[in-house]
């Protein structure tokens, strides 16, 4: 009788026995091998409507496989069985006539044990008595950076109006590699549409504004062997309509307006009882990012009309704030926590370790727009001589001051009383004293850049000298062979880039897809480079024929 239980006891533990990964032993780190492919890759007149995959080990599927893919696409996706070490893909529809596919597995199949993922293979088939073995190939990467994108789409199209890559999935596509290079492989000879794009949506369509987008301006002839057509440059679509996509207030008043795109021209309009003269507006020109101010002591909410003109257009928009003590603010129908506000007014001085270049005025920047009554009168202390500084007085400023130094170059002592500068929320400042030298000629080092064109005609540029963090501290428009001189820069490391300047703004500028407009090309010196005190650099670049060279001179 004791036999017969432990029978059945050891049957029922057998069956309930789950695979599980053995314990022990180094870490997995193999991806899952392909064995056997039924009907095997390069199959002709292809009519199953399944297709196995046998692997090497026991395998899962990631996401539910939806990295499976196949070019042309089809309506419905294949479905995806696992059987022990098997995949079997079952097709829903019927294939066209005489075409080549091509089934991409990656990243989706992935072993059991650690996960690792199968390395990207494709597979291909015909419905037809041959293969399509024509193979297009290229690179592709970010119009601004040069950088590859993480992972980019790129698509041919057999047919070309405007709407195909919105509203229908490529004939022919690859993803790019880690370096940006794609290739697609066994097309057929024609006449194709050819665009790139990041798909974050992941669904093999082009989303506009979202997704970056990059594109062949002629269509793509493929007749034999390998076409390649170079480098692709991905932008992000300028949107064709405004919107304001967020609005936030900071105690005691600044606010702060994100747009799409920068506006035009931008006009404000009470909603409530606001004294709309009292907003101050201190954004840079051409932005997106929108900084204003407003004296919202005693007031428990701020309503006003933003109105935002782009060429004809118009878009208006009225945006809310609750200002209360509580610490809620309210924008865009959201409320969130505020940080602790300043209780006093903050100094920043145009000085770095506490030294001026020699000749420069004294500038004071301050963290919100001072009151209309403050000038600001400052002490300088000479060794015994004391003077009182009066700035010069930008009325249009309201973020800061400027002082002519009555003796250049010589050392003093800068002292500033507390609460001779309020700002419009009537906050003072704090007081200070620092002492402020000069940087010597052995403090400084010089730059020597020699701008090398002598091939390209025609051509315009801005290039930029940037420091460490890619603040742009100058900036000078070139086009032929000429060297710069850029002196008494600080100690530290510098970059150099160039922009295509076509449009003459003096700045970069994205593409535009309905217009066929390509981005304009951004050029990098190939490296950062090192300027020393007391030691004279000469740098020359040719960077519309990709070559450099440097040398340090004493």
């Amino acid at each position: 009788m004791k036999a017969v239980i432990y029978f059945f006891l050891a049957l029922l533990l057998t069956s309930c026995a789950s695979r599980v990964a053995p314990s022990g032993g180094a870490p997995d780190k193999s991806p899952p091998k392909i064995v056997s492919v039924n009907p095997a890759s390069g199959s002709t007149l292809f009519s199953s409507d399944r297709l196995e995959i046998t692997f090497d080990e026991f395998i899962a599927l990631k996401d539910g496989g939806s990295g499976i893919l196949i070019s042309p696409p089809l309506k419905t996706p294949p479905e995806a069985i696992l059987k022990g070490k098997a995949l079997q893909l079952r097709f829903k529809e019927n294939f066209l006539e005489n075409t080549t596919y091509t089934l991409t597995l990656g990243a989706s199949v992935t072993d059991i044990t650690e996960s690792n993922p199968l390395e990207e293979t494709q597979l291909v088939f015909s419905t037809g008595p041959q293969l399509d073995t024509l193979k297009f190939t290229g690179r592709v990467e970010n119009a601004y950076t040069n950088l590859a994108p993480k992972s980019a789409v790129v698509a041919l199209y057999e047919a070309f109006h405007d709407s195909v890559p919105q509203n229908q999935m490529p004939r022919y596509f690859a993803r790019t590699t880690a370096s940006g290079s794609f290739t697609i492989n066994n097309v057929k000879a024609g006449k194709y549409r050819m665009l790139a794009f990041e798909d974050a949506n992941s669904d093999m369509k082009l989303s506009l504004p979202d997704e970056t987008v990059a594109f062949a301006a002629d269509t793509i002839q493929i007749d034999s062997g390998t076409l390649s057509i170079g480098t692709l440059r991905l932008f992000k679509n300028k949107p064709n309509r405004q919107r304001l996509v967020r609005s936030k207030f900071d105690a005691p008043g600044r606010i702060t307006l994100k747009y799409v795109f920068a506006p035009e021209k931008l006009e404000f309009e009470s909603a409530g009882s606001m004294d709309i003269a009292k907003l101050l507006n201190t954004s840079k020109s051409q932005s997106d990012s929108i900084t204003l101010w407003y004296n919202a002591k005693g007031i428990d909410s701020l309503q006003f009309i933003a109105k935002a003109f782009s060429g004809d257009s118009l878009h208006r928009d009225t945006v809310f704030f609750a200002t209360k003590k509580s610490g809620s603010i309210a924008g865009k129908g959201r409320s969130k926590k505020t940080a602790a506000a300043d209780t006093s007014i903050q100094i920043t001085l145009n000085t770095f370790q506490n030294k001026l270049i020699a000749g420069d005025s004294l500038k004071l920047r301050f963290s919100a727009p001072l009151a209309d009554t403050v000038v600001g009168k400052i002490v300088c202390i000479y060794n015994n001589d004391t003077l009182q500084l009066s700035p010069i007085v930008d009325l249009g400023e309201k973020m800061q001051r400027v002082y002519v130094l009555p003796k250049p170059n010589q050392n003093f002592t800068l002292k500033i009383e507390r609460g001779i500068f309020t700002d419009i929320f009537g906050r003072g400042c704090d007081s200070l004293r620092q002492n402020i030298s000069y940087f010597t000629e052995d403090d400084l080092g010089n730059l020597d850049f020699i701008f090398r064109n002598d091939s390209v005609n025609g051509f315009v540029g801005v290039l930029q000298l940037r420091d460490k963090s890619g603040t742009v501290l100058k900036s000078q428009k070139v086009s032929t062979t000429e060297t710069l001189q850029f002196k008494s820069l600080s100690p530290g490391e510098y970059s150099v880039c160039l922009i295509e300047d076509n449009d003459g703004n003096t700045q970069w500028t994205s593409g535009d897809f309905a217009t066929r407009k390509q981005p304009e090309r951004m050029y990098y010196f190939a490296e950062k480079f090192t300027v020393r005190a007391g030691w004279d650099l000469e740098l020359e670049w040719e960077p519309l024929q990709t070559s450099n060279r440097k040398k340090n001179l004493k």
